[in-house]
């Protein structure tokens, strides 16, 4: 489908947005936003929150780690309109997210980030700190006993590694086409090489429980339920594929037709560097499959936040349970997608057979 022309997003009220805060359409009226100025002491973390309006009462509590050399600008469409269903989200950035631009993203495909990288569980854990402090604006409303950790790609590392350090705090784990479980990415999340100048953790210098190469065994420690959202196509579906076997009862799966997304990424092309990577995205390659991964956090028509609140409605709200639907693969919920995806450079986009 044509991209849709972006219009800038005003907050509803007095607070500082980041500049390039884009979304593809009128705000929803049903949701408020806010920024926080004032890095936490000692680290670059604010804060991009919202909730919804008009609603009494506690909130359950969303997360949010966005990916690397993304914000929470360009995952606004998707994390408003969840905050719109009724849950306060919260999504931690750092001032040098997006550090170095093309350049960070050129080294991050070769191991070597320039943008700050945080996997080990200790920037969610910022922003659950955050949300404890009733004197942070609409943190009054805060339903502590519901809280989620969720990410995309990168992210989902991130918010693994929160449920483990956090393991009686967190209820439920959301990973959005999740960067794991393919050899590149344990290493690439290890941040070694240029951490002491971003703005991220190194993990092996870390406190986080999760051991390098533990994810897998983090996702079988985990006692709460678990969302996995990937797409036909998508670059990371191995590592996809791997987390929901590993989960079982306990996972819910979510494969999104491809033929549901925009690939043309107009939200990832306006607030990241990405964009000029994605030519690549063709078979072969190693970035293929790469605009399908980025049409997820995109959310363009509310493909991926519709089956993200329904979940979260039926952990924390007594809402029904999650349903197929036909933007899914087959219709049906834990549908992988048919057929393979294999690329020359396995360290990064490994062999997976259906």
């Amino acid at each position: 489908r044509p991209p849709r022309p972006l219009i800038n997003r005003r907050p509803p009220m007095a607070a500082t947005t980041p500049s390039s805060y884009t979304m593809l359409r009128e705000p929803d009226p049903r949701a408020e936003f806010y920024h926080t100025e004032t890095p936490v002491p000692g680290t670059k973390t604010t804060f991009a929150v919202w909730a919804p309006k008009d609603s009494s009462g506690k909130l359950p509590v969303l997360l949010f780690q966005s990916g690397y050399g993304h914000s929470s600008d360009g995952h606004a469409p998707f994390l408003e309109r969840i905050a719109a269903e009724g849950f306060l989200v919260i999504a931690p950035d750092r001032s040098d997210d997006q550090q170095c631009g093309a350049i960070g993203i050129l080294g991050f495909l070769n191991f070597v980030s320039c943008s700050a990288v945080t996997t080990d569980g200790s920037n969610l854990a910022l922003a659950l700190s955050y949300a404890k402090d009733d004197q942070n604006q609409w943190m009054e409303r805060a339903d502590l006993s519901k809280v989620a950790m969720a990410g995309f790609s990168m992210g989902a590392a991130e918010a693994i590694n929160a449920q483990a350090r956090l393991p009686s705090e967190t209820k439920a784990l959301l990973l959005l086409s999740p960067s794991i479980l393919v050899p590149a990415a344990n290493v690439i999340a290890w941040n070694c090489c240029l951490q002491p100048i971003t703005g991220g953790q190194c993990f092996l210098c870390s406190d986080t429980p999760v051991g390098p190469c533990g994810t897998g065994q983090a996702l079988r420690q985990s006692a709460v339920p678990a969302f996995v959202l990937s797409t036909e196509n998508d670059m990371l579906r191995s590592g996809v594929s791997r987390a929901a076997d590993i989960l079982g009862e306990r996972g819910t799966l979510v494969t999104i037709k491809e033929s549901a997304l925009d690939l043309s990424t107009p939200v990832t092309r306006a607030t990241t560097s990405w964009g000029a990577f994605l030519v690549a995205d063709c078979y072969g390659s190693p970035l293929y499959g790469a605009s399908r991964h980025f049409a997820l956090a995109d959310d363009v028509d509310a493909v991926s936040s519709a089956p993200v609140a329904a979940f979260l409605k039926q952990q924390f709200c007594g809402g029904a349970p999650l349903q197929g639907s036909d933007t899914m693969v087959e219709g049906r919920l834990n549908s992988k997608a048919a057929g393979s995806l294999c690329a020359p450079f396995p360290l990064f986009v490994s062999c997976f057979e259906s």
